[in-house]
């Protein structure tokens, strides 16, 4: 059975993937291995080609595969087993609200361009682009939680 969206939850959820988000991306970027980056490569084609066709369920499925990727890179399990279940709501609730929002392709683009910094060992750029990409994510949740609450 599968529970109901809390959306004060989801802004909670935002909150800590963010730190966590930025820890694991700058260390990927740091310690990812060659096979990996190659994957991480094709993953953020793929999601980039996901967001321009409108194909959510293609583009969930490459970002879950690139976020693994990210995660196993970063080296630290700990680290990796804390955002799992993150992504997982995130994923669940992007499902939920993507067809309000209408924005796959731009977030294909962040996605994608965060998985490309981590597989060019850029940890500047991995840093940038996955804060960008959390800006977004916590705004277009805000979004819904104001629209949610009566506020828009």
């Amino acid at each position: 059975m599968i529970t109901e969206i809390n959306l004060h939850e989801q802004l909670l959820v935002i909150e800590f993937r963010r730190e966590i988000e930025i820890f694991i991306s700058t260390r990927a970027a740091r310690r990812i291995m060659a096979a990996d980056r190659e994957r991480l490569v094709a993953a953020a084609n793929e999601i980039d080609a996901a967001g321009k066709q409108g194909n959510l369920e293609k583009y969930l499925r490459e970002v879950f595969n690139a976020n693994q990727l990210i995660a196993k890179a970063a080296g630290n399990p700990f680290a990796a087993r804390s955002i799992s279940p993150l992504h997982a709501m995130s994923r669940r609730f992007y499902y939920k609200y993507e067809s309000d929002l209408q924005n796959l392709e731009a977030m294909g683009k962040l996605h994608a361009e965060r998985a490309r910094a981590v597989a060019r060992q850029d940890e500047k750029k991995a840093l940038a682009h996955a804060t960008a990409l959390m800006d977004q994510i916590e705004g277009y949740t805000r979004k819904i939680f104001e629209r949610g609450i009566g506020l828009v």
